[in-house]
């Protein structure tokens, strides 16, 4: 097991677009959610023989996938933000997809992090990765978290979905006992075909309640476009 620090990133807010907007509302600024989410990443780090060269048994396993399969750690993070006048965060979520440039994309999502959480837990300076380039302690327990506090074990605070597949999400949902505030550390470890380039689309999703109802909104983000181009995914 080797044992890296999250590298550092830049949290930039991300204006999110109202889903279905309706036609009868009065101003286009009721159409987006400005200032709620930050997105820090993708960054993207080459997971080599000489990166996991603490660890005998990951060197032989990277060493080993060499001509076949190369590994990539994507590190993000998210952040909520929200003043007093703020209508409530009900839910968010990081929406990834990931695909090379063959037909059928062969690339996936070897592990992610974290996996679940039933409540806001204290952010790590670092993360850990074990046998077979598998995240260790993926998956948060109340115990590690709280043991003074009592919790509700069947509410999941945050939770990922697509492990072991080209798309993976991280649900954030506001729970009895916790709203959506604070920031958060993901990451993945991506396998890809050896020869070929991969890259990521990032979508972020909030929920939120605004006099009553509840409002999805929805932004892609993306590198800055060429002229004339749409924004371009992230290559790794």
């Amino acid at each position: 097991m080797i044992e890296r620090d999250f590298p550092s990133l830049t949290l930039q807010a991300v204006a999110l677009e109202l889903v279905a907007p309706s036609a009868r509302r009065r101003n286009r600024r009721a159409g987006t959610l400005n200032d709620r989410l930050q997105l820090g990443g993708p960054l993207f780090v080459g997971v080599t023989a000489d990166y996991v060269k603490d660890d005998v048994d990951l060197q032989a396993f990277v060493t080993g996938e060499v001509g076949k399969c190369r590994y990539v750690l994507a590190h993000l993070a998210l952040s909520f933000l929200s003043r007093e006048d703020d209508p409530r965060l009900r839910a968010a979520s990081v929406h990834t997809s990931l695909k090379d440039t063959a037909t059928p994309s062969d690339v996936l999502a070897w592990s992610v992090l974290p996996l679940r959480a039933s409540s806001p837990y204290e952010e790590k300076a670092g993360f850990s990765l074990g046998p077979s380039l598998k995240f260790h302690g993926a998956e948060i327990s109340l115990g590690s978290i709280d043991k003074e506090v009592t919790r509700h074990p069947q509410e999941i605070f945050l939770e990922a979905t697509g492990e072991m597949t080209a798309e993976v999400a991280w649900t954030f949902t506001q729970t009895r006992t916790h709203d959506l505030t604070g920031s958060c550390r993901l990451a993945m470890v991506i396998r890809a075909p050896a020869e070929r380039e991969g890259s990521m689309s990032v979508v972020l999703q909030a929920s939120v309640e605004q006099r009553g109802f509840s409002r999805l909104y929805r932004s892609r983000v993306a590198l800055p476009p060429a002229p004339g181009e749409p924004g371009r995914d992230f290559p790794f």
